[in-house]
């Protein structure tokens, strides 16, 4: 896998939050620099999911 320049990351980014923006989800500010930063690679999916998943399980309780 190929690492991305900073343009180019922003670029895919801003792509995949336009396509969801014609299915009607609209992504905050937070979720895109999440999105951001998981592209190029200093975040995992996998954690910052887990860091939510026990976020919003909490308030839930």
């Amino acid at each position: 896998m190929s690492v991305l320049s900073e343009q180019e990351a922003v670029f895919k980014v801003n792509q995949a939050i336009g396509s969801m923006a014609i299915e009607g989800i609209v992504l905050t500010a937070k979720q895109q620099q999440a999105m951001l930063r998981i592209v190029q690679g200093q975040v995992s999916a996998a954690s910052l999911r887990a860091k939510w998943l026990a976020k919003y399980s909490q308030l839930k309780s």
